[in-house]
C-alpha cells in the first residue's frame, strides 16, 4: 500500500492534493492544524482513501485510561494510537 501524508490536507491545495492522490489508489493521511476540518476532509475521500491519524486528544484519552485504576490489570503493554496505521 502506497501512503501519503498531506500537511494542510484540510482545505485549498492540499486537500485538492488528498483527493487526487486518493484516486490515484494512495492511502491518504491528512494532518492539519484544524482536527474538525482535517476529520471533514478524511471523510471525503474515497473509500480507499483517508486514514486516520492519533489526535492529541486521542492519545490523551488512551494516557489516561491507563493511569485510571481500570488499567491495573494491564502491564508491559504496547497500545499503539495510530488509527491502525503502522508507520515504519
Amino acid at each position: 500500500m502506497r501512503i501519503a501524508l498531506i500537511t494542510g490536507g484540510a482545505s485549498g491545495l492540499g486537500l485538492a492534493t488528498a483527493h487526487r492522490l486518493a484516486a490515484d489508489g494512495l492511502a491518504v493521511a491528512i494532518a492539519d492544524l484544524d482536527a474538525d476540518k482535517a476529520g471533514s476532509a478524511a471523510a471525503s475521500m474515497p473509500a480507499n482513501g483517508a486514514i486516520h491519524i492519533g489526535m492529541p486528544e486521542e492519545i490523551a484519552a488512551a494516557v489516561s485510561y491507563l493511569v485510571s485504576p481500570g488499567a491495573a490489570f494491564v502491564t508491559g503493554a504496547t497500545i499503539d494510537v495510530n488509527g491502525g496505521m503502522l508507520m515504519r
